[in-house]
């Protein structure tokens, strides 16, 4: 499902329930929202997309680098973590 038919199942929905009557809800601020949300569905979907295919890949490597960096560095902080509080329990044996 697509998300302006999502949109519109929503306000097919508070329709319905404008015309029981019901008083609790702004329904006339609530339908002018989500019409205003369906027309920017409809343009997204109508439109082409955002980014290429080779753009989308130079990303997910960009993301992949950037995680495996992270995770390197995380290690590493552990590891002389680790060290120091070794040396710190040597020197109090000692």
């Amino acid at each position: 499902m697509k998300a302006s038919e999502a949109v519109k199942q929503i306000q097919d929905a508070v329709l319905e329930v404008e015309k029981t009557g019901a008083k609790e809800l702004l329904i006339a601020n609530l339908n002018a929202y989500l019409a205003n949300v369906s027309a920017t569905a409809l343009q997204q979907e109508q439109g082409e997309p955002s980014i290429t295919e080779a753009q989308a890949n130079h990303q997910l490597e960009v993301w992949k680098a950037e995680l495996s960096r992270s995770s390197t560095m995380s290690v590493e902080m552990l590891k002389a973590t680790v060290e120091a509080g070794q040396t710190a329990l040597r020197s109090a044996i000692v």
